[in-house]
């Protein structure tokens, strides 16, 4: 539990998840006060913890209520039994489990007049997307960090080489050691790092192409407000893949970040220009029961400029 800030809304919550073997628990940190007309639900990357998301929750808490989920093997979850598999489709199923929690605890609003925002890093904005797909109640905008329509192979190369050169991905000959104590610092279970790194890990939906590892039906078929954080350098959001994220049919902001971090930090400028976006989306109404809003014009990209130190 973390310290005390004064909110009502500072708790670890543990959720049940259900599959063919049985059932295991997943868990999640909540912050602010419930009684906030916007609540987060914050999804980790393919190796990150709810932790990561803890200088966001600091800086959000006055504003929204702020939910950051471990998936399974990470953080404070359960690590899965061995025969169950760590897979993309396993995180979306946790996702919806977090989604429905707060939905139950918003139902009781006066008037049901308080929605849900996504925020996803890397994996976890993907993840936000196919969530989003299923068009959940509630559900008003996306955030995804340092990840787009498509995974560039380039992109894919220059992340996975790296993580193999720091030993995330430890071969049958060198687990032991090295991967325990990897596993400690992060956080995760050891078999989530040789999991992460199968090409049966990235199970949902999705077309390879020469460019790369193509989601761009899933996302043409988002119809709230999504906002892009991407770093500067990014090798997985290369100008190739913006080009295509803004010939996509999509109501999609931008927001570029000096650096070559990824994910991209939630530094206090940053958050407040999340807070920004999602203040807005509700100002100008641009939700998916009113598609004719004027604010749809902008669905070729836009840009929020605001610089960063």
């Amino acid at each position: 539990m973390r310290p005390d800030r004064g909110h009502d809304l500072n708790r670890d919550i543990n959720l049940p998840v259900f599959d063919e073997s049985g059932s295991y628990t997943v868990g999640m940190t909540a912050i602010g006060s419930s009684s906030a007309r916007h609540h987060l639900l914050c999804l980790p990357g393919i190796l990150e913890t709810a932790a990561g998301f803890h200088a966001f929750s600091d800086l959000t808490k006055n504003a929204f209520a702020t939910y950051a989920l471990d998936f399974s093997g990470r953080g404070v979850s359960d690590h899965l039994p061995i025969g169950s598999d760590y897979r993309m489709s396993r995180c979306l199923k946790e996702a919806f489990s977090a989604y429905n929690y707060l939905l139950g605890s918003i139902s009781n609003a006066e008037n049901n007049q308080r929605h849900i925002h996504l925020v996803g890093n890397s994996m976890g904005g993907l993840i936000a997307i196919f969530l989003a797909l299923h068009k959940p109640g509630n559900l008003r905008s996306i955030v995804i960090n340092d990840v787009g329509c498509v995974l560039p192979w380039s992109g894919l190369m220059s992340l996975y080489g790296a993580l193999g050169r720091s030993s995330f991905f430890p071969s049958q000959h060198s687990r032991s050691r090295d991967a325990v104590s990897l596993s400690q610092k992060l956080n995760v279970d050891t078999r989530l790092l040789s999991a992460v790194a199968r090409p049966n890990y990235m199970d949902l939906p999705h077309q390879k192409t020469l460019f790369g590892i193509s989601f761009e039906e899933q996302f043409s078929a988002i119809d709230i407000p999504i906002m892009v954080i991407r770093s500067s350098e990014s090798q997985l959001l290369p100008e190739a893949v913006l080009q295509r994220m803004h010939s996509l049919p999509i109501n999609v902001s931008f927001i570029d970040v000096p650096g070559s971090a990824h994910p991209v930090p939630y530094s206090e400028s940053l958050v407040s220009t999340i807070h920004e976006f999602i203040v807005d989306v509700e100002k100008k109404g641009l939700e998916k029961n009113h598609p004719q809003s004027t604010s749809l014009s902008l669905a070729k990209g836009t840009s929020y400029e605001q610089a960063f130190g």
